[in-house]
Parts: structure tokens; C-alpha cells; sequence
């Protein structure tokens, strides 16, 4: 399992974000539709899942970018969409059960 809060990339990501270390630059590099700040109305979870239903990838999505956000994770996987309060329970509820059993079951 990788840490929470570190950055793997090219070095070429890196170096991008080294030298500007914002919400705006990473979500440029991660491909997302639009960074953290410009998310407006109650932001969905868009996942890309694997045929097991594992999280490939994900981003937030104002409603109005939503279709943006669907087509840019389509090429990655089945495609959910989930509310935060979703997102943030299914989480905790991983969190919880991986402490149990000494196992890492991130799924979605």
C-alpha cells in the first residue's frame, strides 16, 4: 500500500510540481477536469473501477463538468459516479475493516 499524501510520477511530474506545488498543477498532471478550487455545487466522485471493482482512478467533478469527468476517466475502466458523503463512508468503512484483519481491501 502506498502512503497517503505522496506523489509518484515521472520525473517530469515532479519537476512540474517542484516548482509549482498547487491543487491547480496536480490536477493538470492527474488529468482531473478542474482543481479542488473550481469545483462548484455539491462535487460528485467520478471512478474508473477494474473488473474486480477496485478504484483505478478518481476525481472530483462540479456537476456542470460531470460529462468531462466521465469521459476523461472512460478509457480506464467501468465508470461510477458517487456522491462525497459516498466516497468518504465507503473510506472509513475500508479504513476500519483493513485495522481488523491486517489486510488491504481497497475496494470500491
Amino acid at each position: 500500500m502506498l502512503p497517503t499524501g505522496c506523489f509518484y510520477g515521472s520525473a517530469a511530474d515532479c519537476r512540474r510540481l517542484e516548482a509549482d506545488p498547487s491543487d491547480e498543477q496536480l490536477a493538470a498532471i492527474l488529468g482531473y477536469v478542474e482543481p479542488k478550487s473550481a469545483l462548484r455545487g455539491c462535487p460528485l466522485a467520478v471512478q474508473a473501477l477494474d473488473p474486480a471493482g477496485f478504484v483505478i482512478s478518481e476525481m472530483l467533478s462540479s456537476p456542470s463538468r460531470l460529462t468531462d469527468a466521465v469521459a476523461a476517466l472512460a478509457g480506464h475502466g467501468s465508470i461510477a459516479v458517487i456522491t462525497m458523503e459516498a466516497v468518504l463512508a465507503r473510506r472509513l468503512a475500508l479504513a476500519v475493516k483493513e485495522r481488523g484483519n491486517g489486510q488491504s481491501v481497497w475496494r470500491s
